[in-house]
């Protein structure tokens, strides 16, 4: 497995850099992209960060966010080696994977896959979150890290994490937080910033989630389904999808909880699981993955049809598990 000190080893080899993650990112994602653009800057390098799509408003408390592009701005830039963040192969990246015929890719993440077509791959499915495997990184010389870099990384661990909540959560995590906080990271503004300033179209969409939840498996299954009507009309994108998902879980007596949310070609569903149920398991068998806690999966199915075969597939298994 690689470390960290082998991602010092390939990053040293080139000079110009660009760095991308998955469609759809999350402040995992974005947070870790502009810490590692403004890291590497500070080592003398060139960088340049280009996602699929803009970022929503609610990325707005990051520091430095008007860094990231949207495609194809910034595609502009002779790059030697192209640093996907978050994601374990390049097809995730969306239209960016187009870069990768150009230059060698080199992947850092933390989602436990194994990836056979990347020059170099860190993944290391113990960290929280790449937040965290950058702070790792950066660890070398902690001296370049300034209170920007210092509050993206922090920001992408705290998401990552739930606010340092999920099963995810290890003392390496705090004390990396911790640093982090000496090192010009605020912990309060940037909960605040993120949690606690949400809009009304969020409010509107969780009452929505919420009020459509429904249980099975006696009860051991808890899930809510989201039409894109339900979204357009909260005048909210998808990226809140990340919180949503939590929701269902969060019910006594629950295992498994699910979100299915229609989008383009299909269905989405998120699984989380507290317990020893091991949703990764169940992604990985409808071709998505993730965490052991939380994964995803899509259906090309319209969401009534998903619905059904999700719920008879969880059904079964939650039998199963109980013997």
């Amino acid at each position: 497995m690689a470390k960290s000190t082998d991602f010092w080893g390939i990053v040293s080899s080139y000079s110009r850099f660009l760095i991308t993650s998955h469609v759809r990112p999350d402040v995992d994602a974005v947070g870790s992209e502009i810490a590692l653009a403004l890291f590497l800057e500070k080592m003398s390098k060139e960088t340049r960060i280009v996602n699929e799509g803009p970022l929503p408003a609610s990325f707005g408390f990051l520091p430095r966010h008007d860094r990231v592009n949207a495609y194809p701005e910034g595609m502009d830039f002779d790059y030697q080696a192209l640093i996907l963040l978050d994601a374990p192969e390049i097809g995730r990246a969306g239209a960016l994977q187009e870069a990768a015929d150009k230059a060698p890719v080199l992947i850092v993440d933390h989602h436990p896959y194994a990836n056979r077509i990347a020059d170099f791959a860190w993944i290391d499915p113990r960290a929280s979150s790449t937040g965290e495997l950058l702070y790792r990184f950066m660890g070398e010389h902690r001296e370049l890290v300034d209170p920007d870099i210092a509050s993206c990384l922090y920001a992408a661990i705290m998401a990552d994490t739930g606010r340092f909540t999920y099963a995810n959560t290890s003392a390496d995590t705090l004390a990396a937080a911790a640093e982090l906080a000496s090192l010009g990271a605020s912990p309060h503004d940037l909960a605040t910033s993120y949690y606690e300033n949400v809009s009304e179209g969020f409010l509107s969409i969780l009452a929505v989630a919420a009020s459509g939840i429904r249980r099975a498996a006696g009860g051991a299954l808890a899930y809510t389904t989201l039409s894109w009507q339900d979204f357009e009309r909260a005048h909210v994108g998808q990226e809140v999808a990340t919180e949503l998902a939590e929701l269902p879980r969060s019910l006594a007596g629950v295992t498994i909880g699910a979100l299915l949310r229609e989008i383009a070609g299909g269905t989405r569903v998120s699984l989380r699981s507290k317990g020893d149920a091991d949703v990764k398991e169940i992604a990985e068998h409808f071709g998505g993955g993730g965490h052991h806690k939380a994964s995803g999966f899509f259906l090309e199915l319209p969401l009534a049809e998903a619905e059904i075969v999700m719920v008879r597939y969880l059904e079964e298994y939650l039998a199963n598990q109980r013997g």
